[in-house]
């Protein structure tokens, strides 16, 4: 196959019977980490083994029910070494990081590590990158929905040392599903559906000692009507895209020139409707070079992913690339990561309430294995 191109389903796994807000992680070899909200709302992790060829483990490799009351919208992040950091919002409806032990070979040591409160009177939908060695953001809504961003101090250990470096409020209106993305140095992205349901764009810089200031020029509205959802990807030129559930439901990809010091340059560089029946739930990640693979729901209700080039210079190769379907049933949240050269995969929930990952067979030009942390900066994962 040549890059972009779509083959066969490979395998299907159901990882839970109840199954919401999934996010996928690299941990070593061919071990992956599923953290996810299931059943009653608690908090879970699983690990899987994924090989070469797309075969998935048929049953998990470990297990950690790691809230026994509430996990909304968690996500997984890499410390150091073998240790993990989970961002949610519990059941008080707080922002809390767990901070835990997997293997090489994914054993979750059932023993957390830290557990503490980062925002402890409302810290929903949150979203973690690393920044640097001991460093992390997190943006997440506040009281009343507003947009806050945090640094956090945890160590090599998984010690959480600070739990506020430093915090600025990106937005004092009602924010949803913030998603960070590193574009460069120590700037960092956030994009996320704003007030009546309009998507805003927001820039920030957070150096290695973890103060954040807001970029000059660093704001802007992304769509005026709808942006629900919105994922973010770093393209291989540097530049940045968003792929969002747009006006009367329809699947959009931008892109936009953001300069070394945070300013966004308006209008995008780029607008392509890359499903114009309909794109719920998308996400894109980065399958290598110019290539870039979009998994979202479309008209029929089914799991479909379009594979779309995007230039260095941020221009939309039209009409896509190529297209296969993943699931041929209802599905909604969804994370989704590049395998290998020829193997991708999707982590989602079903038509009901249970939850499965698939693998596909998809093309890519990655050119060397990263570590989780350097995978989620530049949006493999």
């Amino acid at each position: 196959m040549a890059a972009g191109d779509i083959g066969a389903t490979i395998e299907t796994v159901e990882v839970d019977a109840n199954l919401a807000f999934p996010r996928i992680l690299h941990i070593a070899g061919d071990v992956y980490a599923i953290v996810y909200r299931g059943a009653d709302s608690d908090g879970f992790i699983k690990t899987y083994s994924i090989d070469a060829t797309g075969d998935i483990s048929a049953a998990a490799l470990s297990t950690l029910e790691f809230d026994t009351n509430r996990a909304g919208s968690p996500t997984i992040c890499h410390i150091s070494g073998d240790h993990y950091a989970i961002a949610y919002e519990d059941a008080g409806g707080d922002g809390r990081i767990k901070t835990l032990h997997i293997s090489d070979a994914g054993v979750i040591n059932p023993a957390i590590i830290d557990n503490q409160l980062f925002s402890p009177d409302v810290g929903g939908l949150p979203h973690m990158v690393k920044v640097a060695a001991n460093v992390f953001l997190s943006a997440f809504t506040y009281t009343t929905s507003k947009l806050w961003v945090r640094s956090i101090g945890i160590n090599d250990e998984g010690t959480i040392t600070n739990l506020n470096v430093s915090d600025l409020e990106v937005d004092t209106n009602a924010s949803l599903w913030p998603r960070l993305a590193h574009i460069a140095e120590d700037i960092f992205a956030i994009c996320y559906y704003h007030n009546a349901g309009q998507g805003r764009l927001f820039t920030v810089s957070c150096n290695a000692a973890g103060a954040i200031a807001a970029c000059a020029g660093g704001s802007v509205e992304f769509e005026d009507t709808l942006a629900f959802k919105p994922e973010p990807v770093k393209t291989v030129g540097g530049k940045y895209a968003i792929v969002y559930q747009g006006p009367d439901n329809h699947g959009f990809l931008k892109t936009w020139e953001i300069g070394a010091a945070g300013a966004i340059t308006d209008p995008p560089k780029e607008i392509y409707e890359f499903d114009n029946a309909w794109g719920e739930y998308p996400v894109i990640k980065s399958i290598g070079g110019e290539w870039y693979a979009i998994a979202y729901e479309n008209v029929a209700s089914h799991g479909n992913i379009r594979t779309i080039e995007i230039k260095n210079d941020g221009d939309i190769t039209t009409p896509y690339h190529a297209e296969g379907e993943f699931y041929a049933q209802a599905n909604a949240s969804k994370d989704a990561i590049q395998i290998n050269n020829s193997v991708f995969a999707v982590v989602y929930s079903g038509s009901g309430a249970e939850g499965f990952i698939t693998t596909k067979a998809i093309e890519g030009v990655i050119t060397a294995e990263r570590r989780p942390s350097e995978m989620m900066m530049m949006g493999m994962q």
